[in-house]
């Protein structure tokens, strides 16, 4: 399967998932079916950037993107519906791993000081404004962090970084890339089924009298993007169904490293058009 057929699947399954999100009362599967796609989409960034030779004007290409979605996603707050979603910033910030692990491999260390300098700048950067400024916490969010390039609540959160990650560095290991897959998928969903992170924030309160509870949630929602609220009972199919993108692996194994046809401006327009279709569809129909 090409690397265009590919897109097109995980397309689909995409523009389901969020039709779940904006129309209440959807199937559920079309939920089930969504947590196909964004694995897809990282594994065809980790290959986009293997064979571009471009890579400097591919990342500049996605930042673009991510910063244009971050002020529709500011916009959208007093129009529409509410569009959170920015994949195109959890992609820069997968390509830019590759881009540092490819130097780490080449031993030229400082290119990860200098971005891990940077990303500690622009959290604090953030958090600083979030408390003295008097933009809200939605610009900061939605538009400032792309803006900076930061991992700050960034779609999927540092665990997708983690997964695409694994792909890049398995790209040609089918075997191991399944594994690597699995394993993650079942960690991902493990912290959900277990309530580990919620556990943890409860004995770190505990042992320190709220402070580094308060710390670990606010690190777990900002860089995981994930927040760990009460311990409860979650159902695999009907609250914790993330382990539902392993059903990804057969498109990702179907692969043949052909590019196909391109339309490589396709996604790039489709993404934004159908959130900003279905918000206006959404708000249309909440009104009537």
């Amino acid at each position: 399967m090409s690397a265009t057929l590919l897109k097109f699947f995980a397309l689909f399954f995409m523009t389901l998932d969020h039709i779940y999100d904006y129309f209440p009362g959807s199937p559920l599967f079309f939920k089930w079916i969504g947590r196909i796609s964004a694995p897809i989409f990282l594994f065809l960034s980790c290959e986009s950037y293997r064979h571009t030779s471009k890579k400097i004007k591919y990342m500049i290409r996605l930042y673009i993107s991510s910063l244009l979605m971050g002020i529709i996603n500011f916009w959208s707050l007093s129009k529409y519906k509410d569009i959170p979603n920015n994949i195109f910033r959890t992609l820069l910030i997968a390509v830019l791993s590759y881009y540092i692990y490819d130097k780490i491999k080449e031993k030229k260390y400082k290119y990860f000081y200098v971005y891990t300098i940077w990303q500690l700048f622009a959290y604090i950067f953030m958090v600083c404004i979030l408390q003295i400024s008097k933009f809200n916490e939605e610009f900061i969010v939605r538009v400032v962090a792309p803006l900076l390039g930061s991992v700050f609540y960034v779609e999927g959160g540092l665990l997708f970084i983690i997964l695409s990650l694994l792909f890049y560095i398995f790209h040609n290991r089918k075997l191991l890339l399944s594994l690597s897959f699995t394993g993650f998928a079942v960690t991902y969903t493990a912290l959900f089924q277990f309530n580990i992170l919620e556990r943890t924030r409860n004995y770190l309160d505990r042992i320190s009298g709220h402070i580094l509870g308060e710390i670990f949630f606010f690190i777990s929602v900002t860089i995981l993007n994930i927040a760990p609220m009460n311990i409860y009972e979650h159902s695999l199919l009907y609250d914790n169904y993330v382990w539902m993108m392993l059903l990804s692996i057969p498109f990702i194994l179907s692969y043949n490293g052909k590019r196909g046809i391109g339309m490589r401006y396709f996604f790039y327009l489709y993404y934004p058009l159908h959130l900003i279709i279905l918000s206006i569809i959404s708000f249309e129909f909440s009104v009537s």
